[in-house]
């Protein structure tokens, strides 16, 4: 039984025609005007609306061409139709009636979209600068790496807590001492591994000066500890003044710390006053009392331009900065421009930036604030100091022939 035929209308010219139900799915073309014509199935349920193949209408589908017969009529109907195209994801050219579907991913992301034809290129200069700042990152933190080296190395040997590390002043001569070596060499091993405090007193210069102070200076919240040493340092070429000794001595620990000695009658006696820095009043306790007499500290000095409360004109005062060895405690030392203490200070900076200095300060008598003092006078240049050596202000600090005032420069 032969299958009824499907009656179809062309979109183009209006005309019906007929086309057999094996042709569905597939275009037949209008023997009036040669237009392709989709044919469906007639039993495809309402609005269901197949994708229209648009096929050109110059190509032959079988079928003798009518165009010479309806010169431009069917092509501009034809160009008409795909004018009146709503759909908004597609764009035809009506010249070229060939079906485009618009990249919808450029018209919204154009400017940051690859362009595969440069692409390998920038992926090239990118990968070089990656290796570029790798390098220069590389090198910077082997540069941050020595850098910190070196500073742990400064830290470690200034981190013992008595170490007096002071510049050697220019009157100290290097000479050989090999003839004493061994007598100096037991007096320092006897000192560093006394066991309390009263057992230091036969090592150390002036004990019957300095004995009070040293054992008031250990007392239950600063015990003396005997020290670990390490290597038998070389004492064949050492830093010699008369009779006074500067060296550096190598603890256990890998740390350095300075010494200074004073060849005697009685053998190599320690100058223990330099060596843990003395103070009549600790740092905290002269900030609390303010002693209005002056009272003698070792302390490193340096210029500054601070002027404020008690001390407000740079006029008639000159400003220093005065600390301890660390600067864990800081201070402002004030003396008369053109006085005694000033021409002493002036003499005592005259070739490096800062000296440590045996002074002695006090407080004035208005004093308002705890970080203001007075500078009355400079004893010695360096932390070696007797009291019998005590320089004029016309005085040449450190001439020759005077205790060596200061312990030798660390390598």
């Amino acid at each position: 039984m032969s299958q009824p035929e499907i009656v179809l209308n062309c979109q183009a010219c209006g005309d019906k025609l007929r086309a057999p139900r094996s042709a569905i799915g597939t275009t037949v073309g209008c023997p009036t005007c040669k237009t392709g014509v989709y044919v469906a199935d007639p039993t495809t349920p309402k609005g269901f609306t197949p994708s229209v193949m648009i096929i050109d209408p110059r190509r032959k589908l079988g079928v003798e061409s009518f165009k010479d017969k309806a010169p431009g009529g069917v092509e501009d109907a034809f160009k008409e139709r795909l004018r009146r195209t709503t759909e908004d994801t597609y764009r035809v050219d009506p010249n070229n009636p060939v079906m485009k579907r618009r990249d919808m991913r450029k018209l919204k992301h154009a400017k940051n979209l690859t362009s595969w034809d440069t692409a390998p290129q920038r992926r090239q200069r990118s990968a070089r600068s990656r290796r570029i700042l790798f390098g220069l990152y590389s090198a910077a933190a082997v540069i941050l790496l020595l850098i910190g080296n070196i500073f742990w190395k400064r830290v470690k040997r200034s981190g013992h807590r008595p170490v007096a590390a002071v510049i050697a002043p220019k009157t100290l001569e290097t000479r050989a001492t090999s003839e004493f070596s061994g007598p100096l060499w037991e007096s320092i091993q006897s000192f560093c591994t006394a066991p309390t405090a009263s057992d230091l007193l036969p090592f150390i210069r002036d004990p019957r000066r300095v004995g009070p102070k040293l054992i008031k200076y250990y007392n239950a919240e600063n015990p003396w500890v005997p020290l670990a040493l390490g290597e038998k340092p070389n004492l064949s070429d050492l830093k010699v003044q008369g009779d006074f000794i500067v060296l550096y001595l190598p603890l256990k620990d890998y740390t350095t710390i300075p010494l200074g000695l004073e060849k005697t009658k009685e053998g190599f006696l320690v100058d223990w006053e330099s060596f843990v820095g003395y103070c009549e009043l600790p740092w905290p306790e002269l900030r609390q009392k303010r002693p209005r007499t002056p009272v003698l500290v070792r302390a490193v000095i340096s210029p500054t331009e601070y002027f404020n409360l008690d001390f407000p004109s740079a006029d008639t005062h000159r400003s220093y900065r005065i600390s301890d060895l660390h600067s864990d405690h800081v201070l402002y030392g004030y003396v008369p421009i053109n006085g005694p203490a000033d021409l002493q200070i002036k003499k005592t900076l005259l070739n490096a930036p800062s000296e440590l200095v045996v002074l002695r300060v006090r407080y004035p008598l208005n004093s308002t604030n705890d970080r203001q003092l007075e500078i009355t006078e400079v004893l010695e240049k360096g932390w070696i100091f007797r009291e019998d050596d005590v320089p004029d202000a016309t005085d040449q600090v450190n001439t020759p022939g005077k205790v060596p005032t200061a312990l030798p420069k660390e390598p």
